[in-house]
């Protein structure tokens, strides 16, 4: 079969880089692993119950604003409900260590007001922060919609410093520290490492509006299936590529499936680990110093994953999440101990099918930073086939989250029924991340960033290694990607009719 582009990997940013490149008149093709795309949006189900994996919540979901554009422009919202979270409280933030309460609001003034509640001799010190993270937002493309854009890196700045260093050079308060580094799991490389630019460009938007989508991951999943299928995008699901073509004046040719199945394109966008191009290349389409580059990309923090369900809602997760930990660490919390690092509570309204119908029950997820390394001796297994003592080490650590949640938020322990963990072991083997990371390759201070364009013709880069973590990243990746393509200037003007 013969395209205009083929796009490796159908998660959001290889369904929104066909979908963008379909609205312009290309015909294009997506060769996803998995059953159907954008796999980790869909979710499962366990004991008749469908767990929520792949979204939360969001930022720059108002009305006008950077993910409303991109979802109008798409088509997703179509048939889509979404839900502001709690204006006073979105995130609430329980000290383990005092039992004090700090809450993240939403609007950039009941933003700053949230956290001089809690810190109110640190008024300088918030009012930084949150300016110097609105500005860099507002220098981005497609964070500004009026943004000059050109070739290089999204996220390229040769002056940034780590998260970790601008908080300590705001305040001493170490509390604060800890609440300003937070977010960090939304991203999950830690603030020594993370460049402030790029966490400032994942959590800017929720200082603006934070959002819910009704039916949460699955239901913006189906939205993507649906716009794929209207725009008569070919989908090759359960596929793997094996190989790519190059010609011998290094331009792409095209791809080869696992099935043997030849795809014929002059473009071709890799969507995944960039580093399974060093399989599928001869060495001499790159040039050494790239291989190695490529080699030695490393991934963002892997994690343990509580899933639970409640024949009620919970009224301290309603609409609201909660992280508990130990705020007296600072910015060193993401390596602390089982009993001290950050804890990231959520709930979602989930549907029990039952003889009588449908009985609407309340979804649970706990999620932790965790250390792929202490999973190593086990690291040859595959799921359903793990010996007694990694089991052992798995139950132990889902009592030690659970004893958390008991001792911190009492009413989510009474209300969490059938609770099973997930390792970073489950994660590598259901997102093909060889450490279990949570969001792929890390954006970290020292390495420059990937850029759209490979020297083999034709190929390019997009995803979240290219951009940021998280639906938003995904998404200004796969834009960033179709601009290099199409002409940035020519996607921005189409896009501006959606604001």
């Amino acid at each position: 079969m013969k395209y205009d582009a083929v796009i490796i990997g159908g998660g959001i940013s290889g369904a929104t880089c066909a979908l963008v490149l379909s609205h312009f008149g290309c015909r294009v093709a997506v060769v996803e692993r998995e059953a159907h795309v954008t796999p980790l949006l869909h979710g499962f189900v366990r004991h008749g119950v469908h767990h929520d994996t792949g979204f939360h919540y969001a930022g720059g979901l108002g009305p006008g604003e950077i993910l409303d554009r991109f979802f109008r422009f798409l088509g997703l919202n179509q048939g889509m409900e979404l839900y502001p979270l709690r204006a006073q409280g979105f995130d609430r933030i329980v000290d383990q260590s005092t039992s004090d309460v700090v809450e993240f609001s939403y609007g950039e003034q009941s933003w700053r007001d949230s956290l001089l509640a809690a810190f109110p001799r640190e008024a300088a010190a918030i009012n930084r922060f949150q300016q110097t993270v609105l500005s860099i937002c507002d220098s981005l493309p497609y964070l500004n919609k009026e943004k000059t854009f050109g070739e290089d890196a999204l996220f390229a700045n040769s002056q940034d410093i780590s998260l970790q260093a601008f908080v300590a050079e705001l305040t001493q308060d170490r509390r604060l520290q800890a609440v300003l580094c937070m977010h960090c799991l939304l991203h999950g490389t830690p603030p020594d490492q993370i460049p402030l630019r790029l966490h400032a460009a994942v959590v800017g938007p929720y200082c603006r509006s934070v959002y819910g989508i009704r039916g949460g991951g699955r239901q913006l999943s189906q939205s993507f299936a649906a716009s794929l299928q209207q725009a008569n995008v070919d989908l090759y699901c359960g596929s793997r590529v094996t190989a790519m073509s190059v010609d011998p004046d290094n331009n792409i040719t095209g791809v080869t499936l696992s099935s043997g199945q030849e795809l014929v394109a002059a473009q071709v966008i890799h969507a995944a680990d960039p580093r399974l191009l060093l399989d599928w290349l001869d060495e001499k389409c790159f040039r050494p110093v790239y291989r190695r580059r490529l080699t030695a990309l490393q991934e963002t923090q892997s994690a343990l994953i509580l899933f639970g369900q409640s024949a009620r809602p919970v009224e301290s997760l309603a609409d609201r999440n909660l992280y508990l930990a130990d705020l007296h660490l600072g910015t060193e919390l993401f390596s602390a101990s089982m009993a001290q690092r950050p804890l990231y509570l959520s709930s979602a309204g989930l549907e029990l099918s039952t003889d009588d119908g449908v009985a609407q029950r309340c979804g649970i997820i706990g999620i932790m930073p965790e250390d792929y390394r202490c999973y190593e001796p086990w690291q040859a297994t595959r799921r359903g086939q793990r010996p007694e003592e990694y089991l052992r080490f798995k139950h132990e650590r889902r009592g030690q989250m659970l004893e958390r949640i008991e001792q911190a938020a009492p009413e989510v322990a009474q209300a969490l029924q059938q609770p099973f963990l997930a390792t970073p072991l489950t994660l590598r083997d259901y997102l093909h991340y060889p450490q279990g990371a949570m969001y792929g390759v890390s954006h970290q201070l020292a390495r420059y960033p990937l850029q759209v364009a490979t020297r083999v013709r034709g190929l390019y880069l997009s995803g979240q290694a290219l951009a940021a973590p998280g639906l938003m990243g995904a998404m200004i990746g796969a834009f960033y990607t179709c601009g290099t393509l199409l002409g940035h200037q020519r996607v921005a003007e189409e896009l501006r009719q959606w604001q």
